[in-house]
């Protein structure tokens, strides 16, 4: 904070959620995190999946969030999870550069096919727009299948 307000000092104590506390399960960053496709998600930089801990059928986990995001978006993706059975994140940042047109295809397939979310949120930072429209693109074609 006093970077952006000189002045005002809030320490912040604590760096890292407990999700254990909070009754949330948490996969980050991690190929089985996404056993759909272990591959393509061991090749982001960055791809979540948060849930609440609890055990009903995967059909009647609703609402579900998808957040298409730069690198911005796994700081506010574990937020949504008291109000979203089930988040999926994942950065948008490195998908065309790491991942095959195959493994882009499957992994838009289960997204948007087989997970069916509800709620898509599309987040960035003004880096992003700095980046031009090549970011923006790589999420249109991703969400468009192009």
């Amino acid at each position: 904070m006093s970077s952006f307000m000189p002045g005002l000092n809030r320490p912040i104590a604590e760096s890292a959620p407990d999700f254990a506390a909070a009754d949330i399960l948490a996969c980050q960053n991690q190929p089985e995190c996404f056993p759909e496709f272990p591959e393509a998600a061991g090749k982001l930089e960055q791809a979540s999946r948060f849930r609440r801990n609890y055990l009903l059928p995967e059909a009647e986990r609703r609402p579900r969030l998808v957040i298409l995001s730069d690198s911005f978006g796994i700081n506010i993706a574990p937020g949504f999870t008291p109000y979203f059975a089930e988040v999926w994140h994942f950065s948008m940042n490195a998908l065309d550069r790491r991942l095959t047109p195959a493994e882009r295809t499957e992994m838009r397939h289960v997204i948007f096919d087989l997970f069916q979310p509800d709620i898509v949120l599309h987040a960035y930072t003004e880096t992003a727009i700095l980046w031009g429209d090549e970011y923006l693109e790589t999420v249109r074609r991703f969400v468009t299948g192009q």
